[in-house]
């Protein structure tokens, strides 16, 4: 069973406060007594959980008492309950909650009004204690979550970087023995084993520099090489680059765009980066026979790209994550490391654009990358 609260009941009259301890008492409450003001304050020392505090003492009146207790980071959670004969009036009960208090009641009183009163404040008490300590734990838990992904971000960076080294062997080694099982004669087993080889070795680069660059962006260390670029042969290159995969999976690529685009602002090879990464995740899920449109438009001094398809679309309570880093749609499977569209926001954040998708399930998706056509940080 746990231990009674305990009230510290303090009135300079020593009848009134006989009958108030005595009131409090029966109720099963443990009652500590003062007779003055500055009594009261050495009292707290006995960390009383409620203050039954009269107004008329006669060193300290009862709201200077109130507002030394509230102000008292030590203190200031203790209820404090004004209990007067004297200032009873409804100016005198403002006065005394605006200094702090808890509540207000005026004498003379009767017990069940007393000791619901003081209920009632004790159960406010215990639930604000109880929701400082949940909120202490939450703050507790992520402090610790942040210095886990901290420390997860920091090896993975590490690991990573060391891992360009060998992976970049393996794949020369693996481009030897593909050029090695071209030849005449050679079994076309070790063809196979070699493309293998190769596929993995690809793979596994990408992921490093995935990770390389979510490390950079994270710690704020992005570099971006911004240059003055035609838009055309940025849009010519990325879907050179893209009509391979597309052909691959039967999607059907297309380029639109207006005229006179202009010249854009950027680090051309992490543009390409972006576009590309948005024109692969259309053709992943996109059916045969299917379309991925990528266009280009200048609004104002703004440029906008845009990749869409016919795919199955983006549950309207998955879009608010979906560019979050390491998430995946469900039927996106284990392949890659869902930083993809996360390190897109965060390069073209770094060219001060912005990144946006739109979607309907059945209805396809459209990404959308407005980037400045002059820099944002020149006046």
């Amino acid at each position: 069973m746990s231990e009674a609260a305990l009230i510290l009941n303090v009135n300079d009259d020593e009848p009134n406060r006989y009958a108030v301890s005595r009131m409090l008492e029966t109720a099963g409450f443990r009652v500590i007594e003062a007779g003055t003001g500055r009594a009261a304050l050495a009292r707290l020392a006995e960390q009383p959980d409620l203050v039954v505090l009269d107004v008329n003492l006669p060193d300290l009146d009862g709201f200077e008492v109130c507002r030394r207790i509230k102000g008292d980071p030590e203190s200031a959670s203790v209820a404090v309950l004004h209990l007067s004969a004297n200032f009873i009036r409804s100016e005198h009960k403002a006065y005394g909650l605006d200094s702090g208090a808890d509540g207000y009641l005026t004498q003379p009183i009767e017990r069940p009004e007393l000791i619901a009163t003081v209920r009632a404040l004790l159960r406010t008490r215990k639930a604000e204690h109880e929701l400082r300590e949940s909120r202490d734990q939450l703050t507790s838990l992520l402090t610790q979550l942040e210095r886990a992904i901290e420390i997860r971000d920091e090896v993975l960076a590490m690991v990573s970087h060391d891992l360009r080294t060998p992976l970049a062997t393996i794949t020369m080694a693996a481009d030897l023995l593909a050029s090695m099982a071209t030849r005449a004669g050679a079994e076309p087993k070790l063809k196979r084993q070699a493309e293998i080889i190769q596929r993995a070795a690809e793979r596994m680069t990408r992921l490093v520099r995935d990770l390389l660059d979510m490390g950079s962006i994270d710690a704020g260390r992005l570099a971006v090489d911004k240059r003055l670029h035609p838009c055309g042969p940025i849009l010519d290159e990325l879907v050179e680059m893209m009509r391979s995969q597309a052909a691959q999976r039967g999607i059907e690529l297309q380029l639109e765009r207006t005229p006179e685009l202009g010249d854009l602002l950027c680090d051309r090879e992490r543009i390409v980066q972006v576009l590309a990464n948005l024109v692969g995740n259309a053709i992943k899920f996109s059916e045969p026979g299917q379309r991925v449109r990528v266009s280009a438009e200048r609004r104002d001094d703004t440029l906008v790209f845009s990749v869409s398809d016919d795919g199955s679309g983006i549950d309207r309570d998955k879009l608010p994550h979906i560019f979050d880093r390491y998430w995946r749609l469900k039927n996106q499977g284990r392949e890659g490391a869902g930083l993809g569209l996360a390190i897109a926001k965060g390069l073209v954040e770094a060219h001060g654009g912005a990144i946006n998708v739109a979607s309907e399930p059945g209805a396809g998706s459209r990404f959308s990358v407005s980037l400045p056509l002059s820099d944002p940080a020149l006046p």
